[in-house]
């Protein structure tokens, strides 16, 4: 409202009264207090992962290797010995280049950091198969200066997507080592053309990228605010990073087709736009205030999923002759919103 420029400074805990710092008290399985924390211990510092120290979640931790830890097969989710009773969730997990696993009280981060605990054992497995590859990869100069030149890791993430698709089920139904091996397997033996074929998608999606860029720079001058907001949309799309994300090659040719059409309509008519983005922007702008310091949102499972729907509705309101992939998006979004925490 003012215009004043915020810093994290600003917010120094330390100035608090002791009563409203945040304050950690450690009971047992009984509900017998154990031990009362002024700050929040480093044991509980990772996300909702839970730590070997935790009642009931010992079994479940393996040390860190370099092959599928453990014997037998990791269900998908376990009753923790508490009085609350809490569920968790194993799965494995990757550590400064190795694999263990571990329980996660949140499923989604549970099966974001499964799918990466798989990963990195078929990049240890398979090291000069994928620098071979990796040396293969080969842009146009003009789509590394659009998408690529503050993104140098991209083709570590393009060969890490054709991982997860030359696999053939989704890594989170993987639950033990045979499994794993065959699966594996297959997947060394296709890796290298299914690389091809995603390449050549991302070679498509810049053709079209291209076409949208520039219709959107002639909207400049005719609409400020739906310039604006279609902006920052296609920097988001394509922020660093990007290719982490599933939606690139299952969803974002109709995310730009999307957008190109809007395009065309804007020209014609620059009120009729802003009357629609009216329809969404308050959700919008939360949405990227949030997200604005996050250098990579699929490792952010519940802001990754809130994005997607937020594209699907952004199809229903500018061009809803394009099916959306989520039934009534609108009607999700405002019932998710009503609970929906920013931040």
């Amino acid at each position: 409202i003012f215009g004043e420029n915020l810093q994290v400074s600003d917010f120094d805990d330390s100035r608090l009264p002791e009563y409203l710092r945040l304050k950690v008290l450690e009971v047992d399985a009984c509900g017998a207090t154990v031990k009362l924390h002024h700050e929040l211990p480093k044991k509980f510092h990772n996300g909702s992962r839970l730590s070997s120290e935790v009642v009931g979640s010992k079994e479940f931790n393996t040390p860190l290797g370099d092959s599928w830890p453990g014997e037998g097969e990791l269900p998908y989710e376990v009753e923790l010995s508490q009085a609350n009773q809490r569920k968790a969730f194993p799965a494995l997990c990757e550590v400064d280049g190795k694999v263990g696993a571990v329980l996660f009280l949140k499923e989604s981060e549970a099966k974001l950091q499964h799918q990466r605990g798989i990963l990195q054992l078929f990049k240890l497995e398979n090291g000069s198969q994928l620098k071979f590859m990796k040396r293969t990869i080969h842009i146009s100069r003009e789509m590394e200066l659009s998408w690529f030149l503050n993104y140098r890791d991209y083709a570590d993430d393009l060969l890490g997507r054709a991982m997860l698709e030359a696999f053939g089920r989704d890594a989170w139904e993987i639950r033990d080592s045979d499994t794993y091996n065959t699966l594996a397997l297959n997947a060394k033996q296709n890796i290298g053309e299914i690389e091809i074929k995603l390449f050549r998608q991302l070679e498509n999606l810049y053709t079209v990228y291209r076409q949208v860029d520039d219709l959107a720079n002639k909207i400049k001058l005719r609409g400020n605010v739906s310039y604006i907001d279609l902006r920052r949309q296609l920097d988001f799309l394509f922020a660093p990073k990007f290719l982490r994300r599933a939606a690139v090659f299952e969803s974002y040719s109709r995310f730009l087709r999307g957008v190109k059409l809007r395009c065309e309509r804007i020209l014609d008519s620059p009120s009729r736009d802003e009357a629609k983005l009216e329809t969404l922007a308050k959700y919008l702008d939360c949405f990227y205030l949030t997200v604005e310091s996050s250098e990579d949102i699929s490792l952010k499972p519940e802001h990754y999923e809130f994005w997607l729907l937020l594209e699907e509705c952004r199809l229903a309101v500018f061009t809803p002759e394009i099916t959306p992939a989520i039934r009534s998006p609108l009607k999700q979004l405002e019932a998710i919103s009503k609970n929906w925490k920013f931040g």
